[in-house]
């Protein structure tokens, strides 16, 4: 694998890599993020061929990782949220005395 994008080290079967190649080229698509490889990965190699079998197909792509995420959320929600919860930032939270917005009055 190469290893020259951090985004790809999530391990796809080779059918499943081999598509992403294809789309990445046909469409002008940058590589997928990291979260929609870990979506792919989670559903299984069959249920990837056809979500990607779906974008490859599809007349307009905005953007690949989106439009992966969008599907696998719409076939298999359990799935994706359970990617998606572990790209909660935990950065992100804050004290529980201190709110991250102050309401202007």
């Amino acid at each position: 694998m190469d290893a020259s994008s951090p985004d790809q080290d999530v391990r796809l079967p080779e059918s499943v890599e081999m598509i992403i190649q294809r789309i990445c080229l046909e469409k002008n698509q940058p590589p997928l993020k990291k979260y929609a490889r870990n979506m792919l990965a989670l559903i299984g190699e069959q249920a990837a061929l056809k979500v990607l079998t779906t974008v490859l197909f599809s007349k307009t792509l905005r953007t690949f990782s989106g439009y992966v995420s969008f599907l696998v959320k719409k076939d298999f929600p359990d799935e994706a949220a359970a990617v998606l919860s572990a790209y909660d930032s935990p950065q992100c939270s804050t004290s529980p005395n201190k709110s991250p917005h102050t309401p202007r009055k």
